[in-house]
């Protein structure tokens, strides 16, 4: 019967039924390059010393939701996409089905927007009770129902939004303090790498098109800008 390699161990303790099925020797490295890979994630969560223990609490946690080790009928499946897997309640990354991975306490954060989620719910019941008085209860909980699944769709979108133009202002910035190094650069006289240094060192401070919101727009004036420097350095 196969056993896990040593690293992995008190990992996949939990499923030890589950490895020892994995006849071949290729499948078997794929699931533990896939454990190690998680583990290393946990690991930037919880610190190395918990990791192993942190992952298969999950896993024993998934297996029992399962059903045990005899529900699963393709373990190999299973433990990739429905065991290893972190599943967050929210945008925290510390969080796995609604825990702190850290502390094993109740995520905040989730607690908060369960929270908001009901209020939700019974002020969209109240408009929905005051704008059809005349309507049974059975379609007056059918309207509640389609009105709090469009406001919840919109809310992911507004979310899902909100994330891409944050990164989209991270990558400008990224783009545009480069481009402050390569001017700064263009600027020193050939042959001088001292003051190239100096012009360069410590440099935090973007230029004007830090600002903008996309990536396209801050890296087509970093261009310019550098082309501009060039142009007045070779005059």
């Amino acid at each position: 019967m196969p056993r896990p390699p040593q690293d992995l161990e008190t990992a996949l303790a939990p499923v030890a039924d589950l490895w020892a099925r994995l006849k071949r020797a290729t499948t078997r490295a794929v699931v533990a390059t896939a454990v190690r890979e998680e583990l290393l994630r946990v690991a930037g969560v919880t610190g190395r010393a918990r990791a192993d223990q942190v992952l298969a609490v999950r896993l024993a946690r998934r297996l029992d939701q399962q059903g045990g080790a005899r529900s699963v009928n393709d373990p190999v499946g299973w433990l990739l996409a429905r065991g290893l897997a972190r599943r967050p309640g929210c945008g925290d990354p510390r969080c796995d089905e609604g825990a702190r991975l850290d502390t094993g306490e109740p995520c905040a954060t989730c607690q908060f927007l369960a929270a908001d989620r009901r209020a939700l719910r019974r002020s969209t019941a109240a408009q929905v009770a005051a704008e059809r008085p005349w309507a049974t209860a059975v379609e007056q909980r059918a309207a509640c129902e389609r009105r709090f699944q469009a406001i919840a769709a919109w809310n992911v979108t507004r979310s899902a939004l909100a994330r891409e133009r944050a990164e989209a202002r991270r990558a400008a910035g990224q783009a545009s303090l480069a481009a402050t190094a390569q001017v700064r650069w263009a600027q020193v006289p050939s042959g001088n790498a001292p003051a190239a240094r100096q012009a360069t060192a410590g440099n935090t401070e973007p230029l004007g098109f830090v600002a903008h919101d996309t990536y396209a727009v801050g890296a087509a004036a970093a261009r310019a800008a550098l082309r501009a420097a060039r142009a007045r350095r070779e005059s």
